[in-house]
């Protein structure tokens, strides 16, 4: 019984991971950890050119400061529409 998973859901691409794969916030979010895996954050860093330090702050912030109305729909690939002009396509099909 040592291989006993906890687990959890990104909100972004709704696979189930283990709990290890989203970083923890310990000052900011009392130990709880981001709902955005770090397959994600890197996905979006890398499209929008920015460092993985600063779309985890903003992740972070968007927990902390949203933390009562928070929803799935904070986390779409808003920048798609801008990119491929057409509904959601998923980057790493892409690549």
């Amino acid at each position: 019984m040592d291989n006993i998973y906890h687990t959890k859901s990104c909100w972004r691409c709704d696979k189930l991971q283990p709990e290890t794969n989203f970083l923890k916030r310990y000052s900011h979010l009392r130990n709880e950890r981001l709902h955005i895996c770090n397959d994600c954050i890197s996905e979006e860093a890398k499209v929008l050119g920015e460092s993985k330090a600063e779309i985890i702050g903003i992740y972070t912030n968007l927990q902390v400061q949203f933390k009562h109305r928070i929803n799935r729909g904070m986390y779409r690939r808003f920048w798609e529409k801008a990119l491929y002009n057409s509904t959601a396509q998923d980057l790493r099909q892409i690549s």
